[in-house]
């Protein structure tokens, strides 16, 4: 049972990662936050596909080519031989700190300052450390040994603790920023969504801790219970983000966003499907939902990209604007209902630039004036 739970459970948090990933950099793409959410969520899905290939180790290949680590950058070449070992060592979380970390630091209003970039540079200087000690030397895993469902198969080498203690600075650090931009925001709605990220990096946090003591102590944690957390984390940030740079774009998600996952959803479910009764007819390995639900999110995903970008090769210049204004209404239907969202938007801009004390606007109804904003 618990290691079908473990699978849905990984499954799932692969899908939010992959899938809000990709949202993000589509709907924002000139968004540096868009970009780094998105470095942060793919980093994520990462340790999610570790924990899944270990769980789900392909087939070892019979006289496999050179090329075919192309498609396994991340994990050493023993992998294809040595088995699940090897898959559940092949990506760290730690970058998805570092990036997450930038994130919080760009959202922090004013210009990027000297010490503001020195502590970006130091999140990615830990992780590329880490990286390095984790490819080359036993430091940070000293060996592999029991059952990938528990969090005390990986034995702690010398420097995990260090690693750990560093992870939980910066994890801190990052809530402070989000602490401190929702205290300077000048909107309650800005303030609300960052909120949001303010819990999910509190719950992505939680990580550490339980990882500390399941390893000083030897207590066979299940590991689905960071994979709970990290995917509860996972889907607050992306609609978090997602939402805090449709606010700043002075634009509304809420339909465009529930109509993209259920899109997403119906699709991926119908492919999965059409994998189990292939696996139960035909005897493909397990590991075929894995790259099945990855490549169904990234290819769906780019397809508005993909033909918005060849509309410059089959379509004149005129019809490129019509398709590109067509895209827009569609994405603008039903938004009526966050009218009074977009309105407070305005007017804090304007009171702003005024200093203006207190702003209102009404909306005139017959004989009545209704508030609006204010």
């Amino acid at each position: 049972m618990l290691y079908y739970i473990t699978n849905i459970i990984n499954a799932i948090g692969l899908a939010l990662s992959v899938w809000l990933g990709f949202y993000l950099v589509t709907h924002s793409p000139r968004s540096k936050i868009a970009w780094l959410t998105s470095l942060t969520l793919w980093s994520v899905a990462g340790l999610y596909l570790n924990i899944l290939l270990a769980l789900n180790p392909p087939p070892i290949p019979e006289n496999a080519p050179s090329w075919i680590f192309l498609f396994f950058p991340f994990w050493p070449h023993e992998a294809l031989i040595s088995g699940w070992p090897e898959w559940l060592q092949g990506w760290l979380v730690i970058p998805a700190i570092a990036f997450w970390h930038h994130v919080t630091i760009v959202m922090r209003p004013g210009r990027m300052t000297n010490w503001r970039l020195a502590r970006v540079l130091l999140g990615y200087a830990v992780s590329l450390a880490a990286i390095y000690v984790m490819v080359n030397t036993p430091l940070m895993f000293s060996s592999v040994s029991g059952d990938p469902l528990f969090l005390t198969t990986l034995k702690p080498g010398q420097l995990y603790p260090v690693f750990l203690l560093v992870l939980l600075a910066f994890v801190c650090m990052s809530l402070i920023n989000l602490i401190r931009t929702a205290r300077s925001a000048s909107n309650q709605l800005l303030r609300k969504q960052l909120a949001i990220l303010s819990s999910a990096t509190l719950i992505a946090g939680l990580v550490v801790p339980i990882s500390f003591i399941s390893f000083s102590l030897q207590i066979a944690f299940p590991r689905v219970t960071q994979s709970i957390l990290l995917a509860c984390a996972v889907a607050l940030i992306g609609y978090g983000v997602a939402r805090y740079s449709a606010l700043v774009e002075g634009r509304s998600i809420r339909r465009d966003f529930v109509y993209h996952a259920s899109l997403i959803g119906g699709i991926l479910g119908l492919y999965l499907l059409i994998t189990w009764f292939s696996i139960k007819l035909f005897r493909i390995p397990n590991v075929a939902f894995i790259f099945v639900l990855t490549m169904v999110i990234i290819t769906h995903s780019l397809v508005d990209v993909a033909r918005h970008s060849l509309d410059v090769f089959f379509f004149r210049h005129d019809l490129i604007g019509l398709r590109a204004n067509l895209r827009s209404l569609t994405r603008l239907v039903g938004e009526k209902s966050n009218l009074n969202e977009s309105l407070a938007l305005i007017l804090n801009s304007l009171c702003t630039a005024v200093n203006a004390t207190y702003g209102i606007i009404l909306i005139m109804d017959a004989d009545e004036g209704l508030p609006a904003a204010t």
